[in-house]
């Protein structure tokens, strides 16, 4: 809550989910509920006043308080969780209840509008730079928002309903088509700037190295070994003082091995090294199992002590177990590094079995028809992204079905064996199967992980270090009585 939201890339996947494939409207009292209301149901906020009436604007652009009534819906569904979290009722006015996360006394209504007006202004901000670059919707965006205005028609149809009752219960308040049409507008203009002036920018080794050295707890990552050395009073003191000593003077892994092969022979069950096949199988064993590798930093005693200054392989550290009082030994294989693993990016279509598609037989043979459909086309990453938002019943179907910065272990197992394959390169596609479906794969980019998050991290101060210039040459107006007049 009330952060900068400065990444576009990470805010378009919030808003352009109204026309997703598969959704189902909610209850007008939680925007939630799977079973779809009847159309004469009470909605619980009703707006009054100007809708069209300009609430955030900047010199040349401006959002609506419809427009604004569409971004809080869009912010509230996506918090119903949190404000549960906090003990608050998403079924409950907003306004009537206090914000529990800090000691500010504000109500959740004013939380969450802080975020939708902080989200209008960077986008206001996106369209005047793209405006001074001479940058309009051209005849792709228009494509685009034909699209969304079908597929928000298709979805109303299948209830009977048309686009704009659609709208009113699936977000449980008053919005029209014209409001949301006129907020994705905006959005488009704002991503044509982000698209090819910000997401170009390339940086020299020497900067990422510089940003990296200037910021590692952001990038750095740590490999050690977390020993147990003790179990309460079972284990003599003496012994875990001897154990450590060792440890300290353990200068590499062959070391260490001898010092934890003592400490183990005398504290394990005999069975149980006799089983693993002798002491020194027992510890390669014990020692792999309490390998923790590329752990980032948080803000733990040990991970202050890891990234301080001067910190070196073979280093130890003690703490205690809050419970148990055993002691624990970290052992440093790496200081503060550089995380060299991969993280990939990836396109997917999801097939979506037992509830687009009843089974997963169906769902496999409509990804196989589209797939060749596609492939008959010539295997283009737009047209990929287009059939993305007609058959995707993935969430993030608007935008391309683009995963980022994939890390191994994230997704399920085929998807991620395919992900990480070694042979895979750019432009490599298939079909794999999981328990949600058929995905239908886009292979965009493989990174080295530190590289990639310097990178981003560079474009976002370069992003925000604009929209802070723009801001001053075009100050935004907030008439917070517009503001405090919609109902939630």
């Amino acid at each position: 809550m009330r952060r900068r939201l400065f990444i576009i890339s990470l805010i378009a996947a919030l808003v352009l989910t109204a026309a997703g494939c598969g959704k189902t409207p909610a209850s007008s009292s939680a925007a939630e509920s799977t079973v779809p209301p009847s159309a004469t149901e009470t909605l619980l906020y009703r707006q009054t006043g100007d809708w069209d009436e300009p609430a955030v604007s900047s010199a040349n652009f401006s959002f609506t308080k419809g427009e604004m009534v569409y971004l809080f819906a869009i912010i509230f569904n996506q918090s119903a969780s949190s404000i549960r979290y906090f003990g608050g009722d998403p079924a409950v006015s907003l306004k009537t209840q206090v914000f529990t996360a800090d000691d500010s006394g504000d109500s959740w209504f004013t939380v969450l509008m802080e975020d939708a007006i902080d989200f209008a202004e960077h986008y206001l901000m996106l369209c005047e730079l793209s405006k001074a670059n001479g940058y309009v919707l051209d005849a792709e965006d228009e494509a685009f928002l034909k699209d969304q205005e079908e597929a928000m028609q298709k979805e109303a149809a299948a209830y009977g309903w048309d686009k704009e009752l659609y709208l009113q219960q699936l977000y449980g308040t008053d919005i029209r088509w014209k409001d949301l049409d006129g907020a994705l507008r905006k959005m488009r203009l704002a991503e044509q700037y982000y698209k090819k002036q910000i997401e170009t920018l390339t940086f020299s080794p020497e900067e990422l190295e510089e940003e990296f050295a200037a910021h590692m707890t952001n990038f750095a990552v740590v490999d050690y070994y977390l020993i147990n050395l003790g179990d309460g009073e079972a284990i003599p003191p003496e012994l875990i003082d001897q154990t450590k000593e060792k440890l300290e003077a353990a200068a590499d892994e062959t070391a260490l091995k001898a010092a934890l092969e003592d400490f183990l022979l005398k504290t394990q069950p005999a069975a149980s090294v006799e089983e693993a096949g002798g002491i020194k199988a027992f510890t390669e064993d014990y020692l792999t199992k309490n390998r923790q590798e590329s752990q980032a930093y948080d803000d733990s005693d040990f991970m202050k002590w890891a990234f301080a200054e001067g910190r070196k392989a073979g280093d130890v550290f003690y703490q205690q177990n809050a419970s148990t009082n055993a002691p624990y030994a970290y052992y440093l294989i790496s200081a503060p590094r550089k995380n060299t693993g991969a993280a990939v990016d990836v396109r997917h279509i999801l097939f979506k079995t037992g509830d687009v598609y009843a089974t997963a037989e169906e769902a496999r043979a409509k990804a196989e028809e589209i797939y060749k459909l596609w492939q008959d086309e010539g295997e283009k990453e737009d047209r990929f992204i287009e059939l993305c938002a007609e058959y995707s019943a993935d969430r993030n179907a608007q935008t391309g079905g683009l995963y980022t910065g994939v890390l191994p272990g994230q997704m399920v197992q085929t998807f991620n064996d395919w992900c990480f394959d070694e042979a895979r390169m750019p432009g490599d596609s298939g079909l794999v199967d999981t328990q949600f479906g058929t995905h239908m794969m886009l292979f965009v980019s493989r990174s080295i992980l530190w590289e990639s998050q310097t990178k981003e991290s560079l474009r976002g101060k370069e992003y925000q270090r604009r929209v802070d210039e723009q801001a001053v040459k075009t100050p935004v107006t907030i008439k917070q009585e517009l503001i405090d007049s919609i109902a939630w």
